[in-house]
């Protein structure tokens, strides 16, 4: 029986990590000869069952990426933005001179 998961432990660190992509996400080690053969691979793995057939070989780090770049978008420009540049409010009473 064949793995359904669209990851793979590595060979070379034994961490799970993406099953079509060409290097190891945890250690760098060199999964496929090349792109196009992990391209490939997957489209034999997509193509074996129908229920496969929206898979993406990007999706899960689509995702992760997405939520870790809007997390850093609004922690810089929300949280640490205000903090570095408050708002500063002019004085109430004028100054005679």
């Amino acid at each position: 029986m064949t793995n359904p998961s669209l990851s793979v432990e590595c060979p070379h660190c034994g961490l799970l990590t993406a099953r079509f992509i060409d290097h190891c996400r945890n250690c760098g080690y060199k999964l496929w000869p090349s792109s196009v053969m992990a391209a490939a691979a997957f489209k034999v793995w997509r193509d074996a069952d129908p229920s496969r057939a929206m898979a993406s070989r990007f999706d899960p780090l689509l995702v992760v990426g997405g939520l870790i770049f809007l997390y850093g978008v609004v922690g810089w420009v929300l949280v640490e933005d205000v903090r570095m540049y408050p708002v500063e409010t002019p004085p109430t009473e004028e100054a005679h001179h």
